[in-house]
């Protein structure tokens, strides 16, 4: 939503202000005047008149505010004549409920009130119009910008000009809403064709996107947000076999969800991997972060590598129940064999028998790690470590 301008348009609403401020001073004479006269009665009914009158003033209160009340959901032609058609019964049974001695006073008092109070509430009703009016259009300034028609936005904000909006900021509030329609046009299209909106974002030129600083944040950091969620679906589907033909998948590299190093490992015919490649995937399965960024990009090279579709899943396999488990306990297990196989604990690293138990115990190791623990696979590993030449312990390397 479009902030409101820090200096608000001020309207005239008639000086209403002064009109009530100096009523209030001429209510306060009369009192002031009235109270003095009652010296001339006899000390008795002086002080039950001043009684009277103090308790008629707050009456007087009620009666304006229900008579205000009445008149908040009108728009009288004459505001005058419809107070005092309202208020005129009210007061008159006040002031006939007043002792006869406090009568005369209490008439003065009640008119005099009675026009502040009609001054007060016609200013408060016209105050009232006029902020109902400026929501009103500041509502549709912000359905325009919802809708991501700057035009009509410019167009409501044009005509609220030294009116709702100071002519100073007309132009910065125009940029603002600009730049904001933008935004939920961008928002439009990645909701509804991601992969070409976003195509045609990383292709767009400076006048195609939002041109205030923080809204250009916003957009890039939705972006961001949504490309790693396409890219991670893109892996799942390319793993689940949506994409039988490889070329299908080239529309995601301008929309920076695969990139082309990637799309050539997709379109590459499938081959055998040998066992070094084999321990190697492994190893960096074992060893991946538990970002999520790290995690999609290890998956999107499963989904890719030309191997075996049945090697592939394995692989895929492998990475989700390495997922479930903490990545430095990954790292230990998966270092510790990689330091036993690289110093000749199994063997010569070069020869097929080494490179055969190197590959098998990480399978093995991997399901220990995750259905039993960390103390198991250490118990696991030292084991392993009793026919080497070098010990190490599982904890040496946390």
């Amino acid at each position: 939503m479009l902030q409101a301008p820090q200096s608000p348009a001020r309207i005239p609403v008639e000086n209403l202000h002064g009109w009530v401020d100096a009523t209030q001073r001429l209510g306060r004479g009369i009192v002031s005047s009235i109270l003095g006269t009652q010296q001339l009665l006899q000390d008795e009914e002086k002080v039950t008149a001043e009684g009277e009158l103090a308790a008629f003033s707050e009456q007087l209160h009620r009666i304006g505010t229900e008579t205000a009340d009445e008149l908040a959901g009108q728009a009288p032609e004459n505001w005058e004549y419809a107070w005092q058609k309202a208020s005129a019964p009210r007061l008159a049974a006040a002031v006939a409920a007043l002792p006869p001695a406090a009568r005369q006073a209490g008439q003065e008092l009640a008119e005099a009130y009675n026009a502040q109070a009609s001054l007060r509430a016609q200013r408060d009703a016209k105050i009232r119009a006029i902020e109902q009016a400026r929501q009103h259009w500041q509502q549709r300034i912000d359905h325009a910008v919802k809708a991501g028609d700057a035009t009509r936005a410019e167009q409501w904000l044009q005509s609220g000009e030294g009116v709702f909006v100071p002519r100073s900021e007309l132009e910065q509030r125009k940029t603002q809403a600009k730049s904001l329609a933008c935004v939920a046009r961008w928002r439009g299209a990645l909701h509804a064709e991601p992969i070409k909106a976003l195509s045609d974002y990383y292709a767009a030129t400076a006048e195609q996107l939002p041109t205030e600083e923080e809204d250009r944040r916003v957009l890039d950091a939705e972006v961001m947000q949504l490309t790693a969620g396409a890219r991670k679906d893109l892996a799942q589907d390319i793993l689940a076999g949506k994409y039988p033909y490889p070329q299908a998948l080239y529309p995601s590299i301008a929309a920076g969800i695969l990139s082309p190093a990637e799309y050539e490992q997709a379109c590459t015919a499938p081959r055998e991997l040998s066992t070094t490649e084999h321990i190697e995937w492994m190893r960096r399965i074992d060893e991946c972060d538990d970002t999520p960024a790290a995690q999609t990009d290890l998956m999107m090279s499963i989904a890719t590598a030309p191997m075996q579709s049945q090697i592939r899943k394995s692989m895929s396999e492998r990475a989700r129940m390495a997922a479930s488990i903490a990545a430095d306990d990954r790292r230990v297990f998966s270092r510790h064999l990689l330091y036993l196989f690289s110093q000749g604990g199994f063997g010569c690293p070069r020869d097929r028998e080494a490179q055969q138990r190197m590959r098998t115990l990480q399978q093995t190791g991997l399901a220990i790690l995750a259905e039993q623990g960390t103390e198991a696979t250490a118990e696991w590993l030292r084991g392993v470590s009793a026919h080497c030449d070098a010990w190490v312990c599982f904890s040496d390397l946390n």
